[in-house]
């Protein structure tokens, strides 16, 4: 009996060793990445990472010129492997304590992918890591609504590179814009920002990433769903009267009324996912701090508010109510999606297992934006990189032991 234990124990040991040896020969020979990376990732030395790429080389498994060599299957397990132990270990389960304490949806599922390095495009690296699960999500919706942002246009490329020919599924998948065009800022700022240097920011708003995901996923066979004319929201400059009539004319055109209503056969009464990535305020960029650069309120957005879903804004814990108020009051002027709709996508998606709300996001600055999210239970599925993982488990254990709960907006 005592043999039999010990040989299961050396075969599991072997087997451990092994998937080792081969996420060390991805990692070097598929993402390029440098000894020191590969051993930080994984938790081990650098000595034994030279000695990993070493028996790689001699099993085959990786060339004298790094071109990592694992047959297709091998190699989605080696990925899966190395996605799983990016996950901070107790985040998934202090998590599920959050949703079962607080009475919101839970996150469904969590997924942490690789975004490379500050120097490279990272959101161009996490978009291709992530690429293969979303596109599996999106196989399954019927009905997806898209926000904005850089980290969305990361994951359109990287969907492109998987060079998969449209359609993708014998049904279409309807894409529509949650929000109308952006008020981009000045360019010139813009052009200085690395994070969006060498991009067409107009390629970012929601109606030419549903353009775009329509075309890649539906190839010719229906028309996008845009709102082009219409804006995304109203400035500040437009008040009373002024901004009841902006606002009335932007719901009265045919598009508009198509995705919002009102009517039975409105497309966001039938949403069944959300692509979607958190804004920053206190880090405005031309896309993210939108409203702060075209508005008196910077100094309100940043004292009252951590970020933004898609111009929903995500209040400050423990905010009173004067700053509640402030921040309900917003939703005016963002014509289009509210905090309702993404509520009830999450909780449907809870029920009925279709994807929901899937956030997207990397870098840790959007912690709390992405944790204000989670506590209000809005999330479904929850795709990540490991920095923003690390600093959710952190706000999550400070957090678990109890505090308030997030205050609420208004639906």
């Amino acid at each position: 009996m005592n043999r039999k234990k010990k040989t299961t124990g050396d075969e599991e040991l072997k087997s451990e060793k092994e998937m080792q040896i081969k996420m060390v020969a991805f990692l070097s020979g598929h993402e390029q990445e440098s000894q020191i990376d590969i051993a930080e990732k994984l938790g081990i030395s650098q000595a034994q990472v030279s000695r990993h790429i070493g028996f790689a080389k001699s099993k085959g498994w990786l060339k004298s010129t790094t071109a990592c060599e694992l047959t297709p299957d091998e190699l989605r397990k080696v990925e899966n492997e190395i996605q799983q132990r990016l996950i901070p270990s107790d985040l998934e389960k202090n998590l599920q304590k959050l949703a079962t304490r607080s009475g919101i949806t839970a996150v469904r599922n969590i997924r942490v992918f690789n975004s490379g390095h500050t120097d490279t495009d990272e959101f161009g690296v996490f978009g291709r890591q992530a690429a293969g699960y979303v596109r599996d999500l999106i196989l399954k919706a019927r009905f997806v609504g898209i926000t904005w942002g850089r980290t969305l246009f990361g994951l359109l490329e990287g969907l492109r590179a998987l060079r998969i020919p449209s359609p993708w599924s014998e049904e279409p998948t309807l894409f529509f814009p949650l929000r109308g065009e952006l008020q981009l800022g000045d360019p010139k700022e813009a052009a200085g920002d690395p994070i969006y240097k060498g991009k067409d920011l107009a390629e970012l708003s929601p109606s030419n990433l549903v353009v775009s995901f329509n075309q890649m996923v539906n190839g010719d066979r229906n028309e996008p769903i845009t709102l082009f004319a219409a804006p995304c929201f109203i400035p500040h400059v437009f008040k009373g009267k002024e901004l009841a009539t902006i606002k009335r004319f932007i719901q009265s055109t045919m598009t508009f009324k198509r995705i919002f209503g009102p009517g039975d056969t409105a497309l966001i009464d039938g949403m069944d996912t959300i692509l979607s990535a958190v804004g920053t305020i206190a880090h405005p960029s031309p896309i993210d701090g939108i409203m702060v650069a075209q508005s008196d309120e910077s100094r309100s957005l940043i004292k009252h508010a951590v970020g933004d879903l898609g111009g929903i804004f995500i209040p400050k814990a423990k905010l009173n109510a004067a700053g509640m108020n402030y921040i309900n009051s917003l939703e005016d002027r963002w014509p289009g999606m509210n905090l309702g709709h993404f509520r009830r996508c999450a909780k449907q998606a809870g029920e009925s297992g279709m994807p929901g709300v899937i956030l997207l996001n990397i870098g840790e600055k959007r912690a709390e934006a992405v944790y204000g999210c989670l506590k209000m239970g809005l999330v479904n599925e929850l795709i990540i990189d490991q920095w923003l993982a690390k600093k959710l488990l952190t706000l999550v254990q400070e957090d678990i032991n109890g505090s308030d709960s997030w205050p609420q907006l208004r639906n």
